[in-house]
């Protein structure tokens, strides 16, 4: 899994890395080369963090992905 925020389109759309790999987006490319393509996941923090609310465990860890990504 890669959690990469939404905004940065240069490495959602493949970025500069890895020319001999087929695809255009870093999801295909990636997909490419695995034997399972389908368990390799493309998210946000935003999904990844869907349902963990404000409070919790996981509170601080939004705040900083929030702050950082804007997301």
């Amino acid at each position: 899994m890669h959690v990469i925020p939404e905004q940065n389109e240069a490495l959602r759309g493949g970025g500069r890395g890895a020319p001999d790999l087929v695809g255009v987006t870093l999801l295909d490319k990636w997909r490419s080369v695995l034997k399972q393509p389908e368990r390799y996941l493309l998210r946000t923090p935003t999904e990844l963090l869907a349902g963990s609310g404000e409070g919790g465990t996981w509170s601080d860890w939004r705040r900083w992905f929030r702050d950082r990504y804007e997301t």
